[in-house]
């Protein structure tokens, strides 16, 4: 399944109001039937079937299903299905006892009540799992068209942004700049700069990538910064024990936030711009000092409003942003494993 359709297969407050309406459309009908009232033992069946029903759905849709999304084996699938049909069965029928004891149990079981909870239990859940279904399918399309709307529009702003002549133009500068004095920075300054573009054209048509490949862009993006700004802007990693290879994050996350850095601060080499860059096994953090400019430089439409669209997209998190003496920023990190 793909990382963004996660919040598909989440229990909503939508999905309540369904289960909740379900459950009063069967029950209040019933209990008010004035001609053809129902006894105490029929009423208590019929409230809990129609509760079984709604856990059997509960656990379909939004526990068996979306593990079978991932996994993508039948097998299980049906396995789990069963195994959550018979436990859901057997609560109901052991609840049934507590309430009107064993006799009765034995007594309606010979009266048809078993092959009626079956036919029951059949009518309603197809119609409330025909119902969620259905809810989910239309969400999963608007969350694509959305996906896609903003996946097309932040890669044309991207691509227009980084290979602006402007863009261009400091970066050759730079690079003359190095020539003429040290043509080994130079060589490794090409070099920086061609990792940059690479990652930017290998992954403009991608929600998210690695931490490991966001991060080697980062430096490589610090790098460039560093180079034609001197000691002012410097940026320092932090991270231990953590497998960047399995952590996602929105691409070009990490340049978005050094970007923000440099557009809306002053610096110098007597007043540096220190970024800490804190990786956890769970987030990262940003935290700069803060020497605000009198006047900011222009911007090109991505920023964190922009990030915070990618991340409401893609999961359930949000960023978190504290200013004080700093400025930090934390990033929740996708976790493929789960």
């Amino acid at each position: 399944m793909s990382k963004e359709f996660n919040k598909i297969y989440s229990l909503t407050k939508i999905d309540v109001l369904i289960f909740t309406f379900f459950l009063l459309i069967i029950v209040v009908p019933a209990f008010f039937d004035s001609e053809d009232p129902y006894i105490l033992d029929e009423y208590i069946a019929l409230i809990l079937i129609t509760l079984g029903t709604i856990v059997f759905v509960y656990l379909f849709t939004f526990v068996i299903l979306k593990r079978y999304v991932y996994d993508k084996k039948f097998p299980p699938l049906l396995l789990r299905t069963i195994g959550a049909i018979f436990i859901i069965f057997i609560v109901e029928i052991i609840i049934y006892s507590l309430c009107f004891g064993i006799n009765n149990l034995i007594k309606d079981l010979n009266n048809e009540l078993f092959f009626d909870l079956i036919f029951t239990h059949l009518i309603f859940s197809s119609i409330l799992l025909g119902i969620v279904l259905v809810k989910q399918s239309v969400s999963s399309q608007i969350m694509y068209l959305k996906t896609e709307s903003v996946r097309k529009s932040n890669e044309l702003i991207i691509l227009k942004k980084q290979m602006t002549p402007h863009f261009l133009f400091n970066n050759l500068n730079t690079l003359d700049a190095l020539m003429d004095v040290d043509i080994e920075r130079a060589k490794v300054y090409v070099q920086r700069l061609a990792h940059l573009y690479q990652y930017l054209l290998a992954n403009k048509d991608e929600e998210t990538v690695s931490l490991d490949e966001e991060l080697t862009f980062a430096k490589d993006y610090s790098y460039l910064i560093n180079e034609r700004y001197g000691n002012c802007y410097q940026f320092n990693f932090q991270y231990d024990h953590i497998d960047t290879r399995l952590k996602y994050i929105p691409t070009g996350a990490i340049q978005t936030l050094f970007e923000n850095i440099v557009k809306h601060n002053s610096a110098s080499e007597n007043a540096p711009i220190t970024t800490n860059i804190s990786i956890t096994k769970d987030k990262i953090i940003v935290k700069n000092n803060i020497q605000s400019k009198t006047i900011l430089s222009k911007s090109f439409g991505i920023g964190l409003n922009n990030l915070q669209t990618q991340y409401e997209l893609l999961t359930n998190e949000k960023i978190g942003i504290q200013i004080g003496s700093h400025y930090s920023i934390t990033l929740p990190l996708i976790d493929t494993t789960h």
